[in-house]
């Protein structure tokens, strides 16, 4: 009787021209973005469905690195969804890049001013850094050891890029750039 009743519902819907309710975004906490975990397999990246990244577990761009792009990368990939691999990690998940309409559990997203992360996260161990970008602001969790890493903008105030995962990922360091 249930399963008739949702059936009509979803029928009257559609047919009412109703739009079916959108699915909430994933959101990003320390060492992980909806389904996406530091730590994972390249198979486990690629069990997760929320989007669609392209490449295969043997995707390499050098015997450092291996990564996982969603399939709209752009050439801005601080738009895009990216998931990197590292060698030292044993070939996990060490970093996930967070597309430009993703939000932090804490409501951060891009376009924010910096001081929303220190409002947001006062709890947690806050350090600022510089990188070949520009200035970066890390937030370290106590607890798990992950970070939650900010780009901030030219302008010194909006935050441009949004990262998780190991400190040195989350600081924009570069890890693929030499092969060993």
């Amino acid at each position: 009787m249930r399963s008739r009743l949702v059936a009509l519902v979803a029928l009257l819907a559609v047919s009412c021209g109703a739009e079916p309710p959108t699915p909430p975004k994933p959101t990003a906490d320390f060492g992980s973005y909806g389904g996406y975990r530091v730590g994972m397999t390249a198979e486990e990246v690629l069990g997760v469905r929320q989007n669609d990244l392209v490449g295969t577990p043997s995707t390499s761009w050098n015997s450092v690195c291996r990564g996982f792009v969603a399939a709209n990368f752009t050439s801005q990939p601080a738009d895009t969804l990216s998931v990197l691999l590292t060698k030292k990690t044993g070939f996990r998940v060490e970093g996930i890049r967070l597309p430009s309409y993703a939000r932090t559990t804490r409501g951060v997203r891009f376009g924010v001013d910096r001081n929303e992360i220190y409002r947001l996260y006062a709890d947690g161990e806050i350090t600022e850094s510089t990188s070949q970008v520009g200035t970066e602001i890390l937030v370290k969790n106590r607890k798990s050891g992950q970070y939650l890493g900010f780009t901030v903008g030219r302008d010194g105030h909006t935050i441009v890029a949004v990262r998780t995962g190991s400190h040195d990922f989350a600081a924009n360091y570069e890890l693929c750039s030499y092969v060993d």
